[in-house]
Order: C-alpha cells, then sequence, then structure tokens
C-alpha cells in the first residue's frame, strides 16, 4: 500500500492542478483532498512499516519526480494510473 498511496498522491495531486489551471475550483478541491489522503495513507502505512517520516518525505519527492513527467506527456499511462488509484480506492 505503501508504494501505491505515493503513486496516487501523485496522480491525483496532477489531476488537481490540471482542474485549477482550467478554472474548475470543485474538481481541483475535490482531487486536492483525494491527494492529501493518498499522502496520509502514505503516511499511515510507512508507520506500520517502520519507515521514518523523513524517509517517507524523501520518497514522496522521488515519486513525485519519477510520476509527474510521465503523466503529464503520456496519456496513456495518466489513464492507466487513476485506473490503478480507483482499484485500489485512492481516486
Amino acid at each position: 500500500m505503501y508504494d501505491a498511496a505515493r503513486r496516487c498522491f501523485v496522480v491525483n495531486a496532477n489531476f488537481a492542478r490540471s482542474f485549477e489551471k482550467i478554472g474548475d475550483v470543485a474538481n481541483a478541491k475535490l482531487f486536492d483532498g483525494k491527494a492529501r489522503t493518498a499522502y496520509d495513507m502514505a503516511f499511515y502505512s510507512a508507520k506500520e512499516l517502520g519507515i521514518p517520516e523523513e524517509q517517507v518525505k524523501r520518497d514522496v519527492d522521488a515519486a513525485t519526480q519519477a510520476e509527474l513527467p510521465r503523466l503529464v506527456r503520456d496519456q496513456a499511462y495518466l489513464t492507466a494510473s487513476a485506473k490503478f488509484c480507483k482499484e485500489r480506492g485512492m481516486m
């Protein structure tokens, strides 16, 4: 769940920023909330795994650096990632 939560944080944050850019405040807030939930899930699952908070922050940053460019440029990957998160209840 730790890896999935980090990935879904990035996916939801990407959707939130996309909606924000086009002025869709309601959907931007919706996906921002989903991103926060995924972020919290990453921290909770990390705690269960004994992963220190500082490592979680580094891992989330690394996930953002790895995932975001691909989400932006690859529509098929974005769609697959959204499906991945929906299937895990994180979108």
